[in-house]
């Protein structure tokens, strides 16, 4: 799920939520294979947001697009920054992305995280 929320993270009433299908198809675009993932889980665990203990980034290309890896599992929370910096992410990604689903998801994560900028909110994706 994806939503637009307040400086306290409740969610802005005039503004609806998304569903996303899963995020693996985008992913594969930024370069994350399964064992690298694998590996990851291994090393970081769960909660690691894409930014391991050691300041390591799983995605270093994709900094924030990496924050989403655990979001099955946990909600993430991104500032108006950093939703501009995944509008840039998934503009980037959407001149690879083939077939019908990656698009998609790149479309509505660029357009929410475009309007949370926008509208100077927080951006909140997780398990719905």
């Amino acid at each position: 799920m994806l939503w637009l929320a307040d400086s306290a993270s409740r969610p802005l009433p005039d503004e609806p939520t998304s569903r996303l299908p899963p995020l693996d198809s985008i992913f594969g675009l930024a370069g994350l294979d399964t064992q690298t993932l694998t590996d990851w889980h291994q090393r970081y665990g769960y909660d690691s947001v894409g930014q391991g203990d050691d300041g390591s980034l799983l995605l270093p290309d994709f900094p924030i697009l990496g924050k989403l890896i655990d979001i099955i599992v946990d909600e993430v929370v991104l500032t108006t920054q950093e939703s501009n910096q995944l509008a840039i992410e998934c503009a980037g990604l959407e001149k690879l992305a083939v077939g019908p689903v990656a698009p998609k998801i790149l479309s509505v994560l660029r357009s929410m995280a475009a309007r949370a900028n926008s509208r100077q909110v927080k951006l909140r994706i997780g398990p719905g």
